[in-house]
């Protein structure tokens, strides 16, 4: 690993080609990486502060370790990380059009997120926890959401026919969206 890209702080960078390069235990804070590229780059216990990732390419990157803070992660495809070791976690972030499909990542935690039109589609996220996170057009289809924490969510649209939910816990208002699937009427 080059030594200029270990234990750093990097403030208000832009938009740069960060293909094929290390980082490890840096922080990242008021960056702009719209259209930037990662792929083929590793980050390894790193925190992105207050960063734009709006269409980051992140091809055959390594996340291993990292932490989004109050970020805006728009159209990346989670599913295209090399996925030997993928570790993350989201803390008040905006997610629209992100894509997890088939991806392993349980013990995730997406807290306080705004999660919008994002595909986890077959994504194993046993034991996740998505704590006041506001879901909207989502997609959870053939979904491990076993043991998941989704208490204070809203917008949540989940068919336990179609998802692993054993274990997993739910406000009660959800009760009536967990048994539509079952022909349930409430009135």
């Amino acid at each position: 690993m080059e030594e200029e890209n270990s234990n750093k702080t990097f403030e208000k960078l832009s938009s740069l080609n960060l293909s094929e390069k290390e980082f490890e235990n840096c922080e990242f804070i008021n960056c702009n990486f719209t259209n930037a590229n990662f792929e083929y780059s590793s980050f390894e216990n790193c925190v992105f502060k207050n960063c734009n990732l709006s269409l980051t390419k992140i091809k055959e990157a390594k996340f291993q370790g990292l932490t989004f803070e109050e970020c805006k992660l728009v159209g990346l495809k989670f599913n295209s990380l090399n996925n030997i070791v993928m570790d993350f976690n989201f803390y008040r972030c905006i997610m629209h059009n992100c894509d997890f499909r088939e991806i392993r990542i349980k013990n995730t935690k997406i807290l306080e997120c705004l999660i919008s039109d994002c595909d986890f589609f077959g994504t194993d996220l046993e034991n996740s926890n998505f704590r006041k996170s506001e879901f909207r057009n989502s997609m959870f289809q053939n979904t491990n959401l076993r043991k998941c924490n989704f208490l204070e969510t809203s917008g949540l649209r989940i068919d336990p026919n179609k998802n692993k939910v054993f274990g997993a816990k739910f406000d009660y208002q959800d009760a009536e969206m967990l048994l539509k699937s079952f022909g349930i009427k409430f009135e």
